[in-house]
């Protein structure tokens, strides 16, 4: 955890963004992990050392436990991250996600040469 992130921890959940350059960064899930994650939440509900990750309000990582929890009314726990922008953000969700095991070798792909692009990117900007 960075010195200024905060874990929020509510009793009754709270209404998050979806940040519209953050939506579909990533490849959406599949309809088989959609499915297999709206089971464990009915059956196990939301599990407390689990956090939906946010900044300023806006969803940054998990946005379809999000989406399902509100579709099965379950209240969830949501842990405040510290950027200085979007484009901080995007490279910590990509940087996230390369070492996720749930991508398909093209979406591996596809992120490697994005944050590659933004690496380029900042060290000339």
């Amino acid at each position: 955890m960075r010195k200024q992130d905060q874990v929020v921890s509510r009793k009754s959940s709270p209404t998050l963004n979806y940040h519209p350059e953050l939506l579909f960064l990533l490849p959406l899930p599949s309809k088989r992990e959609r499915k297999a994650i709206e089971a464990s939440l009915k059956a196990e509900g939301w599990r407390a050392y689990e956090r939906i990750l946010t900044w300023r309000g806006f969803l940054v990582d998990g946005h379809l436990r999000y989406w399902l929890c509100k579709k099965l009314g379950l209240d969830f726990l949501t842990y405040e991250m510290t950027f200085a922008n979007v484009e901080e953000i995007k490279a910590w969700v990509i940087k996230n996600q390369l070492g996720r095991r749930n991508l398909s070798n093209l979406h591996y792909q596809q992120l490697s040469l994005l944050g590659k692009s933004k690496e380029k990117i900042d060290r000339v900007g």
